[in-house]
Order: structure tokens, then C-alpha cells, then sequence
């Protein structure tokens, strides 16, 4: 790979960086709009992450296709490959923003398990709301006997007319 072509895998790598910041912040934004359960919130921080998730795979195809040319795979073993045959002090720049790309991306991971988490929590807790509220009794709440076992309806009383 020629060293221009190297020279425009660390351009893209840390474009790539910025973006997945990006993408960090709006995970964030979508984290606490799930917990205050505000979906007007959440439905343009959806849309603001698809977006971002779509330059960070447009800079992704660059990149890759930039690899593809050289003859390297598109892994981190290919990468590692890129950053031992370019020159020394470019060498040390692509390494350093493959590293910090990968961080920001195990962060990205990270704090979407997260999202995913309070978004299923708020979904039991609604289910468990209206469960009772319908007249689902305690088996749809999740209560437990002394034996461990979960308890049968103790009636069925509806709280609201639906």
C-alpha cells in the first residue's frame, strides 16, 4: 500500500473516532431520555444515532475498500498488518487512532447494552402496570410463595375499565 493510501486510512481512522464520539454522546442522550420515558426525546435521538451509525459505516466502506487495494484483511489482524508496513512515525499515528477507535467503539457497545437494559426494565415495568390494572392479579406481577413458586391469582379485580 502506498504511503498516501496509508496517509488516508489515518485520515478516515480518525474521522471514524470523532464519529463514534459522536455516537457515544447521543447513546448517552438516548440513556436518559429512556429513564424520564420521554418518546418524543427518544424518537429524535433514534433518529440521530441512525444517522450517525450511517457516516460511521460510509467511513467504514473507505476504509475497508482502502485495505481491500493494499491486499490486507478487513480484521484487526489487517490493520495491524497496515500499521507494521507503513513508514515509522506514520505507523505510530495509525496504531494510536486504531486504539482509540476501538475504545470508543467498546464504549458505543457498552452504553447501548445499557439502553438496552432500561428500555427492557421500563417495558416489564408497563406490562406489570397494565397487567394489574386489567385485573392480571399477582402472577403477572411476579410475587412468590414461601416455597418459591410464583403465586396464583388471588382474584380478579380490574382497577380501570379499559
Amino acid at each position: 500500500m502506498a504511503t498516501t493510501s496509508q496517509q488516508r486510512v489515518l485520515e478516515i481512522l480518525r474521522k471514524e473516532v470523532d464519529c463514534a464520539g459522536e455516537l457515544l454522546d447521543v447513546l448517552h442522550r438516548e440513556q436518559e431520555a429512556l429513564g424520564q420515558r420521554d418518546a418524543d426525546t427518544v424518537e429524535g435521538v433514534v433518529t440521530e444515532k441512525q444517522a450517525v451509525i450511517g457516516r460511521l459505516e460510509e467511513l467504514q466502506g473507505e476504509r475497508l475498500g482502502l485495505m481491500d487495494e493494499g491486499g490486507y484483511t478487513r480484521d484487526s489482524e489487517g490493520m495491524a498488518a497496515l500499521v507494521v508496513a507503513a513508514p515509522e512515525a506514520l505507523s505510530a499515528d495509525l496504531d494510536n487512532a486504531w486504539q482509540d477507535f476501538e475504545e470508543r467503539l467498546q464504549r458505543c457497545q457498552e452504553q447501548n447494552q445499557v439502553n438496552g437494559q432500561v428500555l427492557e426494565s421500563s417495558i416489564r415495568q408497563t406490562r406489570q402496570a397494565l397487567s394489574i390494572l386489567v385485573g392480571g392479579g399477582a402472577t403477572e406481577s411476579g410475587l412468590y410463595n414461601r416455597d418459591g413458586a410464583k403465586t396464583g391469582p388471588t382474584g380478579t379485580r380490574s382497577y380501570a375499565k379499559v
